[in-house]
């Protein structure tokens, strides 16, 4: 099944258990702070082996604890387990 839903990433609060989220060409344009608050987000809603893929010019920046690289070429990451 696949949603496409108008999202206030910062406000409404995060759908759950979801295999990938689609961020592309979002974050280069928002403070740290913002895109922090973003990743966990994601983090949050991704299932325990969820994708995030980001756009070429993004990345998840000092994120690593809850993110880890799975394709440089793609900018696809995995969330990690530690939840």
């Amino acid at each position: 099944m696949c949603v496409f839903a108008h999202h206030n990433l910062l406000k409404d609060p995060p759908f759950s258990k979801i295999d990938l989220v689609s961020c592309r060409n979002v974050l280069i344009y928002w403070s740290l702070f913002c895109k922090k608050r973003a990743l966990t987000t994601f983090h949050y809603s991704l299932n325990e082996d969820g994708y995030l893929m980001l756009g070429k010019s993004e990345t998840i920046g000092n994120n690593t604890d809850i993110f880890t690289g799975f394709s440089t070429a793609e900018k696809y990451t995995r969330a990690r387990a530690n939840r």
